[in-house]
């Protein structure tokens, strides 16, 4: 009976630390996809910026060339 309640103790603790570490994985899976997403707005809106200047720089060698 000693072993069984020992083996049970076992299976309980591997349980939690198996469950324990899928869910730091989804965690860190969670947080790696929302930075990469943040990250993905922001070169958005720094190629959109970028085209912008690259537009006004065209217009004004057009306007001002002789």
């Amino acid at each position: 009976m000693l072993i069984k309640s020992g083996m049970l103790v076992l299976v309980l603790f591997l349980s939690v630390v198996f469950f324990a570490s899928a869910s730091l994985v989804i965690l860190n899976v969670y947080e790696y996809r929302s930075l990469v997403s943040k990250k993905n707005i922001n070169d958005q809106k720094k190629d959109h910026l970028n085209a912008t200047w690259g537009r006004l720089i065209l217009e004004y060698q057009t306007l001002t060339a002789p």
